[in-house]
């Protein structure tokens, strides 16, 4: 085959280069056009419009299937969807691509935990926390399904780091409180007074309240001072204590 004369060489370099230019030109636009679909879909995720993050996430993975933010948001709203073999398989994915990140990989343990795969839930918390040990959420979540699963040793361990870690996680102690209370063991005072040691939404302050009278009233023990605090008026004041 003859080599092009010197005129052609130039117009093969001329087109070439105005390809590369188009193609990069596209993928720019490719790149901002995603942001904003992803930007979109976040904002009707937030606002529970599912159906409609649904097919925004979709539209962004059409051009970009091995993108792991799209994976995992999209992954996460299968879970909001109920849909929750499809949140495994796109968070499995996910991890695939990026198996060092804890983020994903605690995404992926809520995928199997809706899913009621509480092993690979378990299997997927650990490896999370293996790379960042001080996750406070991974831990609770990892206490709170072992709780569930009545495996009360290691869900004291992982919710006693929990505590540990934040002071003021509530939740964690309320699940402490639940935990010896079902024991029947005396150490539940010192939850109980660690939940009234901080102010508790309104929207469960009625609830531990309930749940410590119970504890007394069971234990034949006379209503700790705090409990008395906490389900009177003057709740809504600075604690006396």
């Amino acid at each position: 085959m003859a080599l092009p004369k010197r005129k052609d060489s130039v117009k093969i370099k001329s087109t070439i280069k105005a390809r590369m230019t188009t193609d990069y030109t596209n993928q720019k636009t490719y790149h901002l056009d995603s942001k904003i679909i992803i930007n979109k879909a976040l904002y009707h995720h937030q606002k529970n419009e599912l159906d409609i993050a649904a097919q925004l996430y979709d539209q962004a993975l059409c051009g970009d299937q091995k993108n792991v933010k799209l994976l995992y948001l999209r992954g996460l709203l299968c879970i909001d969807l109920k849909e929750y073999q499809k949140g495994v398989d796109l968070l499995s994915f996910a991890v695939s691509q990026s198996p060092n990140d804890p983020l994903l990989l605690n995404g992926l343990a809520d995928a199997h935990r809706a899913n009621k795969n509480f092993t690979l839930a378990l299997s997927c918390y650990n490896k999370s926390l293996n790379l960042n040990p001080n996750s406070i959420e991974t831990l609770y979540k990892k206490g709170s399904l072992l709780f569930e699963q009545k495996d009360e040793e290691n869900a004291i361990t992982a919710l006693n780091e929990v505590v540990k870690l934040e002071p003021t996680f509530f939740q964690a102690y309320d699940k402490l409180a639940q935990i010896h209370a079902n024991r029947k063991e005396k150490v539940i005072e010192k939850y109980y007074l660690k939940l009234f040691q901080y102010y508790l939404p309104e929207t469960v302050k009625d609830n531990f309240i309930n749940s410590c009278d119970l504890y007394f009233l069971n234990a034949k023990l006379p209503l700790h001072p705090w409990v008395l605090w906490c389900g009177s008026e003057e709740r809504h004041s600075p604690t006396p204590f």
